[in-house]
């Protein structure tokens, strides 16, 4: 029988120390679920704070308030959280008393469901362009300056020698310039088209970007729901059993979302808004 406290409520990509992050927003919405008694768990499902783009302290001086609420809920409910790619760097908090323990992925069990949570990057095919710990580089070329950022990840790279410059994407890099490019892209948000061109060349259709990060994550039975975001396009399709949380960045349409696991069915939502109708995922693009 499932406890009183039931509900699960998940949500990704806030992206805290971006320019574009709706924080104001977001500081509402937790300060909403605070106020919430129906709560069992709650899910962070990775790039809550932006390490690519910021500098460590100056995250450090402007995220302590948003922390300190995080804690606050955590009195009336579990907060768990799946690390990103944009922080990547938060599974390594261990054996610090930190508050939140980081793990690649989580199931939990609600209404006769495992509902498992990832962030979703893990199939992306440019998240391993400088090999299989990129996003952890990314992380510790801690800076404000994104010029900055890709001298140091060229020099990072001439540290291995000359071969690894040469083949840093899986094929010849010309130059400094043209290395720095393709960080661009990199760094680039998901909607740019640079960003779902690539995903649309290696996968064709979002339906088998899901299915890719299914089988990654064993994911096979009926009774198996997959929530992930990273994409940022909020959707929630009830007969593939999958739903992607969206992000909480200003102009995307629609912004400000989250997954929500109350009772059958399940829910995608715009804080303050209302629910987004299901749609199957082969309808949908990148």
């Amino acid at each position: 029988m499932d406890r009183i406290l039931s509900a699960i409520v998940a949500f990704s990509d806030v992206h805290l120390g971006y320019d574009q992050a709706d924080s104001d927003g977001f500081l509402e919405f937790i300060k909403y679920l605070q106020g919430r008694r129906d709560l069992g768990d709650v899910v962070i499902v990775g790039d809550f704070i932006d390490l690519w783009r910021r500098d460590i302290i100056g995250l450090e001086f402007e995220l302590s308030r948003y922390v300190e609420e995080l804690k606050t809920l955590q009195k009336t409910a579990k907060v768990h959280y799946v690390a990103g790619n944009h922080d990547a760097h938060v599974k390594l908090l261990k054996d610090h008393n930190y508050p939140f323990d980081p793990q690649p992925s989580i199931g939990i069990e609600r209404f006769g469901y495992t509902v498992k949570f990832l962030h979703g990057h893990q199939c992306d095919p440019l998240q391993n362009i400088l090999g299989p710990n990129t996003s952890e580089i990314l992380c510790w070329t801690l800076s404000d300056d994104i010029g900055d950022k890709k001298s140091w990840l060229w020099e990072i790279l001439g540290s291995k020698g000359k071969k690894s410059r040469r083949y840093a994407f899986g094929h010849k890099v010309k130059s400094k310039k043209d290395f720095q490019a393709k960080i661009d892209v990199l760094m680039s948000p998901p909607e740019d088209v640079r960003r779902t061109k690539a995903l649309a060349q290696k996968f064709g259709t979002l339906s088998t970007f899901v299915d890719c990060l299914k089988a990654k994550f064993r994911i096979t039975g009926r009774n198996e729901f997959m929530v992930y975001g990273h994409t940022h396009q909020p959707f929630i399709d009830l007969e593939k059993r999958v739903a992607n949380t969206g992000s909480w960045i200003k102009g995307r349409s629609p912004s400000n979302t989250y997954f929500e696991f109350a009772r059958w069915p399940p829910q995608v939502i715009r804080f303050k808004g209302e629910p987004l109708k299901t749609r199957s995922i082969s309808a949908l693009n990148f």
